[in-house]
C-alpha cells in the first residue's frame, strides 16, 4: 500500500479528506486514504500590467471571465494568473 507521505510528496496540493476503512466480517483489512487536489488561490501579481490592473479591479467570479483575459494577457505569469485564477473558481463552485 503506498504510504501517505509518498502521497503528498508525489502531489503537493492535494489534502487527505480521511481513511476509508476496507471491511470483511467485521474485521478492518486495510486503510486507504481518500486524496483530492485543491488549487490554491493565485498569488498577487507584481507591478500588473494595464490589462491585468482591470481584470484585478473588477475581480470576476466567472471562471470564463479569467479565461477570457488569460488569453489576451502578454506576460507568462499573468496569463497563468488568469488560468490559475479560473480554476480556482471552477474548483470552489463545484
Amino acid at each position: 500500500m503506498t504510504s501517505l507521505l509518498s502521497m503528498m510528496a508525489h502531489n503537493p496540493t492535494s489534502q487527505v479528506l480521511h481513511f476509508a476503512h476496507v471491511w470483511q466480517n467485521n474485521h478492518a483489512l486495510s486503510e486507504t486514504p481518500i486524496v483530492i487536489d485543491v488549487i490554491a488561490p493565485p498569488a498577487p501579481i507584481a507591478n500588473p500590467s494595464p490589462l491585468m490592473r482591470i481584470a484585478l479591479r473588477e475581480a470576476s467570479n466567472v471562471a470564463a471571465d479569467w479565461l477570457w483575459y488569460a488569453k489576451r494577457m502578454l506576460e507568462d505569469n499573468e496569463r497563468a494568473y488568469c488560468q490559475q485564477r479560473a480554476a480556482w473558481l471552477s474548483q470552489t463552485k463545484a
